[in-house]
C-alpha cells in the first residue's frame, strides 16, 4: 500500500511504504520548512509518540534528521504534544502516530508553533520538499542536505520531559472544568471502565482519579493490543458484560493515540465520539446564551451533527 500523504499527516505500513529512510527525509523536509520560517534561529521541536512497536525506530530516524533542541516527551497523546509545543514555546512538533490504523502502520503529524497541525498550504510545502529528495541515496542526502553545514551538528540537544508533561497536561485538562463541575463529578461517585488498548490513552486513568472517579482500567500495558485499534461496535462488544460484572456506569475505549473515544453504556449501546462532541458543544453554548458572541471552531473531521 502506498504512503498516505495529506494535510492531516503522513501514514504508511512500517517497513514497506514507511521506512526509516522515509522518516529521515520527511523529518528533514519539515525541519527545513521551519528553518525557512525562522531564519537565523536555533529551533526547538517537541516529539511525542503513540505505542506502536515501530515507534522508537521511527523516533531515532526523526531525531537523526533534526539539528536543534529537541523536547522529548516519550509516549503522549497528540493533544499533550500540542500543549507541550505551546508550553515550551517550541517552533513546532512531531507526533509519531498512525492514529486509528492497526499497529503495523505508523506515521507523523507535523505541528506548527501554536500546536496545531500544519495548515494545508504548509504541509503541501513539506510534501513537495520530501518528493524532491526522496530518491536521493544516503550519501547525497547527508552531504547535500542533513550535514551540509559542518558546524550545525553541535546544535543538537535532547531534553526529556516525560514526567513533567504528564503532570502539566493533566492540570491543563482539569483546568477546563469549573469548580462546581469538579465538585459535581466528585460527589457523583462515578465508576468508569477505561480501555486504552495499550495506547497513549492510559493517561486518562490518572486524570479521572484526580476527579474522584473510581476507574477500572483494562488493557493498560503500553503496546499490548488485545483488540483492533479502532474502537467501534464490533471491537468493543465485550465491554457490556464487563460493565455488568463491575457494576460500572459506563466504559470508555480509545484508539492508539487517544484522539478518538467511544462510550459503551450499560445497555450495550455505543455512543459515538461525534455525539459526545455535539453534547459537549451544546452544553457549552447553553451556558453562553446571552453573551455577545458564540463561536465554535471545527475541522473537516467534525461531524455535521455538531452544526445541526
Amino acid at each position: 500500500m502506498p504512503l498516505v500523504e495529506s494535510f492531516s499527516g503522513i501514514r504508511g505500513i512500517f517497513d514497506e511504504s514507511l521506512t526509516e529512510q522515509v522518516a529521515l527525509r520527511y523529518t528533514y523536509s519539515f525541519f527545513d520548512f521551519l528553518k525557512r520560517k525562522n531564519a537565523n534561529k536555533i529551533l526547538k521541536i517537541v516529539i511525542g509518540t503513540d505505542t506502536r512497536p515501530s515507534r522508537n525506530i521511527i523516533k531515532n530516524a526523526v531525531v537523526e534528521a533534526l539539528n536543534c533542541e529537541i523536547i522529548e516527551l516519550g509516549i503522549a497523546p497528540p493533544p499533550a504534544v500540542e500543549f507541550a509545543v505551546r508550553h515550551y514555546k517550541a517552533d513546532g512538533g512531531i507526533v509519531i502516530t498512525a492514529s486509528h490504523n492497526e499497529p503495523y502502520w505508523n506515521g507523523f503529524k507535523f505541528l506548527d508553533k501554536d500546536g496545531a497541525v500544519l495548515r494545508p498550504k504548509d504541509i503541501e510545502k513539506v510534501i513537495d520538499s520530501y518528493n524532491k529528495i526522496k530518491d536521493l541515496n544516503e550519501k547525497n542526502l547527508f552531504n547535500k542536505y542533513l550535514y551540509k553545514n559542518k558546524k550545525g551538528i553541535s546544535i543538537k540537544k535532547i531534553v526529556g520531559k516525560y514526567e513533567e508533561i504528564n503532570q502539566l497536561y493533566s492540570g491543563f485538562v482539569l483546568g477546563f472544568l469549573a469548580k462546581k463541575d469538579i465538585e459535581a463529578i466528585k460527589s457523583s461517585k462515578l465508576k468508569i471502565i477505561i480501555d486504552p488498548n495499550g495506547g497513549s490513552g492510559i493517561i486518562a486513568k490518572k486524570i479521572l482519579e484526580k476527579l474522584g472517579v473510581k476507574v477500572i482500567g483494562i488493557n493498560m500495558k503500553y503496546g499490548v493490543f488485545n483488540r483492533t485499534v479502532e474502537p467501534n461496535v464490533d471491537s468493543l462488544i465485550y465491554l457490556k458484560s464487563l460493565i455488568d460484572e463491575k457494576k460500572a456506569d459506563f466504559a470508555a475505549a480509545f484508539d492508539c493515540d487517544a484522539d478518538r473515544v467511544e462510550l459503551v453504556m450499560p445497555n450495550g449501546r455505543l455512543v459515538s465520539g461525534h455525539y459526545l462532541l455535539a453534547l459537549i458543544v451544546d452544553n457549552i453554548l447553553s451556558e453562553a446564551r446571552g453573551k455577545e458572541k458564540q463561536t465554535v471552531v471545527v475541522n473537516n473531521a467534525t461531524s455535521n451533527i455538531v452544526r445541526k
